[in-house]
Protein backbone atom coordinates (compact mmCIF):
# COMPACT_ATOMS: atom_id res chain seq x y z
CA UNK A 1 0.00 0.00 0.00
CA UNK A 2 3.13 2.29 0.93
CA UNK A 3 4.04 2.28 -3.12
CA UNK A 4 0.55 3.19 -4.61
CA UNK A 5 0.32 6.38 -1.99
CA UNK A 6 3.89 7.51 -3.23
CA UNK A 7 3.01 7.21 -6.65
CA UNK A 8 2.63 10.54 -8.82
CA UNK A 9 -0.70 11.19 -11.25
CA UNK A 10 1.20 11.02 -14.74
CA UNK A 11 0.31 14.77 -16.18
CA UNK A 12 -2.91 15.48 -17.94
CA UNK A 13 -1.07 16.28 -21.30
CA UNK A 14 0.63 13.21 -21.09
CA UNK A 15 -2.85 10.68 -20.60
CA UNK A 16 -4.11 12.71 -23.55
CA UNK A 17 -1.31 11.86 -25.82
CA UNK A 18 -1.47 8.15 -24.85
CA UNK A 19 -4.89 7.89 -25.65
CA UNK A 20 -4.90 9.61 -29.06
CA UNK A 21 -2.00 7.65 -29.83
CA UNK A 22 -3.90 4.23 -29.08
CA UNK A 23 -6.75 5.60 -30.85
CA UNK A 24 -4.94 6.33 -33.98
CA UNK A 25 -3.42 2.91 -34.30
CA UNK A 26 -6.68 1.10 -33.64
CA UNK A 27 -7.37 -1.49 -36.50
CA UNK A 28 -9.87 -1.05 -39.70
CA UNK A 29 -12.70 -3.61 -40.13
CA UNK A 30 -12.67 -4.57 -44.00
CA UNK A 31 -15.60 -7.05 -42.91
CA UNK A 32 -16.08 -9.86 -45.76
CA UNK A 33 -19.98 -10.56 -46.20
CA UNK A 34 -20.25 -13.10 -48.91
CA UNK A 35 -18.22 -16.49 -49.74
CA UNK A 36 -18.13 -15.51 -53.67
CA UNK A 37 -15.17 -14.97 -55.10
CA UNK A 38 -15.47 -12.05 -56.94
CA UNK A 39 -13.98 -9.28 -58.23
CA UNK A 40 -16.24 -5.63 -59.31
CA UNK A 41 -18.85 -7.48 -60.77
CA UNK A 42 -21.17 -5.53 -62.06
CA UNK A 43 -23.57 -4.73 -59.44
CA UNK A 44 -21.35 -5.04 -56.99
CA UNK A 45 -22.81 -4.42 -53.51
CA UNK A 46 -21.04 -6.72 -51.09
CA UNK A 47 -17.23 -7.19 -49.71
CA UNK A 48 -15.43 -10.52 -50.75
CA UNK A 49 -12.23 -11.53 -49.50
CA UNK A 50 -10.28 -10.93 -52.56
CA UNK A 51 -11.90 -7.30 -52.43
CA UNK A 52 -10.94 -7.19 -48.74
CA UNK A 53 -7.42 -7.64 -49.15
CA UNK A 54 -7.43 -4.86 -52.27
CA UNK A 55 -8.62 -3.06 -49.99
CA UNK A 56 -6.31 -3.12 -47.50
CA UNK A 57 -3.42 -3.14 -50.18
CA UNK A 58 -4.63 -0.18 -51.49
CA UNK A 59 -6.12 1.89 -48.13
CA UNK A 60 -8.86 2.91 -50.47
CA UNK A 61 -12.38 1.73 -50.96
CA UNK A 62 -12.60 -1.50 -53.40
CA UNK A 63 -16.17 -2.14 -54.59
CA UNK A 64 -18.73 -3.32 -51.87
CA UNK A 65 -15.56 -2.82 -49.31
CA UNK A 66 -14.42 0.21 -47.23
CA UNK A 67 -10.81 1.34 -47.51
CA UNK A 68 -8.29 -0.12 -45.70
CA UNK A 69 -5.67 2.36 -43.30
CA UNK A 70 -2.66 2.87 -43.56
CA UNK A 71 0.42 1.17 -41.55
CA UNK A 72 1.30 1.35 -38.99
CA UNK A 73 -2.33 0.37 -38.18
CA UNK A 74 -2.93 -3.47 -38.92
CA UNK A 75 -6.33 -3.42 -41.16
CA UNK A 76 -8.99 -6.81 -39.62
CA UNK A 77 -10.67 -8.78 -42.23
CA UNK A 78 -13.18 -10.90 -40.48
CA UNK A 79 -14.66 -13.31 -42.27
CA UNK A 80 -18.20 -15.09 -41.44
CA UNK A 81 -18.44 -18.90 -41.43
CA UNK A 82 -18.29 -20.13 -44.51
CA UNK A 83 -16.57 -22.05 -47.52
CA UNK A 84 -14.31 -19.67 -49.68
CA UNK A 85 -13.41 -21.32 -53.26
CA UNK A 86 -11.17 -19.45 -55.31
CA UNK A 87 -12.32 -19.50 -58.92
CA UNK A 88 -10.74 -16.44 -60.39
CA UNK A 89 -8.07 -17.75 -62.57
CA UNK A 90 -6.35 -17.25 -65.79
CA UNK A 91 -5.76 -13.52 -65.55
CA UNK A 92 -2.72 -11.16 -64.60
CA UNK A 93 -0.28 -12.56 -61.54
CA UNK A 94 -0.12 -10.87 -58.78
CA UNK A 95 -3.19 -8.68 -59.15
CA UNK A 96 -5.99 -9.33 -56.62
CA UNK A 97 -8.43 -9.39 -60.09
CA UNK A 98 -7.81 -12.72 -60.71
CA UNK A 99 -5.72 -16.18 -59.68
CA UNK A 100 -4.39 -16.35 -55.53
CA UNK A 101 -4.97 -13.85 -52.96
CA UNK A 102 -1.93 -11.30 -52.86
CA UNK A 103 -1.32 -9.47 -49.81
CA UNK A 104 1.09 -6.40 -49.60
CA UNK A 105 0.21 -4.69 -46.20
CA UNK A 106 0.01 -5.51 -42.29
CA UNK A 107 -3.25 -7.27 -41.89
CA UNK A 108 -5.07 -9.96 -39.59
CA UNK A 109 -7.47 -12.40 -41.17
CA UNK A 110 -9.77 -13.38 -38.73
CA UNK A 111 -11.76 -16.65 -38.83
CA UNK A 112 -15.17 -16.92 -36.99
CA UNK A 113 -15.18 -17.77 -33.18
CA UNK A 114 -18.33 -20.13 -33.68
CA UNK A 115 -18.20 -22.55 -36.92
CA UNK A 116 -15.42 -22.32 -39.94
CA UNK A 117 -13.74 -20.37 -42.45
CA UNK A 118 -12.10 -22.57 -45.13
CA UNK A 119 -10.29 -20.75 -48.09
CA UNK A 120 -9.92 -23.15 -50.90
CA UNK A 121 -7.67 -23.06 -54.02
CA UNK A 122 -9.70 -25.96 -55.56
CA UNK A 123 -6.17 -27.55 -56.61
CA UNK A 124 -6.22 -25.04 -59.87
CA UNK A 125 -4.24 -21.87 -57.65
CA UNK A 126 -2.26 -20.74 -54.38
CA UNK A 127 -4.23 -19.73 -52.01
CA UNK A 128 -2.08 -17.07 -50.76
CA UNK A 129 0.97 -15.07 -51.44
CA UNK A 130 2.14 -12.45 -49.21
CA UNK A 131 4.32 -9.92 -50.31
CA UNK A 132 5.07 -7.65 -47.49
CA UNK A 133 3.70 -6.55 -44.40
CA UNK A 134 3.15 -8.42 -41.43
CA UNK A 135 0.38 -10.92 -41.63
CA UNK A 136 -1.58 -12.71 -39.28
CA UNK A 137 -4.16 -15.88 -39.91
CA UNK A 138 -6.32 -16.86 -37.27
CA UNK A 139 -9.01 -19.74 -36.70
CA UNK A 140 -8.65 -20.37 -40.32
CA UNK A 141 -8.37 -23.88 -42.40
CA UNK A 142 -6.44 -22.91 -45.91
CA UNK A 143 -6.85 -26.20 -48.41
CA UNK A 144 -6.72 -27.38 -51.97
CA UNK A 145 -3.83 -25.03 -52.82
CA UNK A 146 -1.73 -25.92 -56.25
CA UNK A 147 1.88 -25.81 -55.44
CA UNK A 148 4.42 -25.49 -57.86
CA UNK A 149 7.61 -27.69 -57.76
CA UNK A 150 9.16 -25.10 -55.76
CA UNK A 151 7.02 -23.15 -53.63
CA UNK A 152 4.11 -23.99 -51.45
CA UNK A 153 0.10 -24.41 -52.40
CA UNK A 154 -1.28 -22.80 -49.90
CA UNK A 155 0.96 -19.92 -48.51
CA UNK A 156 3.85 -18.66 -49.95
CA UNK A 157 5.60 -15.52 -48.27
CA UNK A 158 8.09 -13.68 -50.98
CA UNK A 159 8.38 -10.94 -48.21
CA UNK A 160 7.05 -10.07 -44.85
CA UNK A 161 6.21 -11.89 -41.71
CA UNK A 162 4.10 -14.32 -41.27
CA UNK A 163 2.44 -15.46 -38.11
CA UNK A 164 -0.64 -18.34 -37.86
CA UNK A 165 -2.58 -19.05 -34.62
CA UNK A 166 -5.09 -22.07 -34.87
CA UNK A 167 -5.51 -22.37 -38.83
CA UNK A 168 -4.80 -25.71 -40.65
CA UNK A 169 -2.88 -26.27 -43.81
CA UNK A 170 -4.22 -28.94 -46.28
Amino acid sequence: MALLMNCKPLPYFLLLHIFFVAASLSAADIKVDTVADEYCEETDETCSLREAIEAANTNAAVCGCPAGEAEPVFDNIPLPAGIYELSRGSGAADTNAYNDLDIASSLNILGPDTGYAVVSGRGLMRVFEIHSGTVMFSQLAIQYGLASPENGGGILVRGGIFTGRRITLT
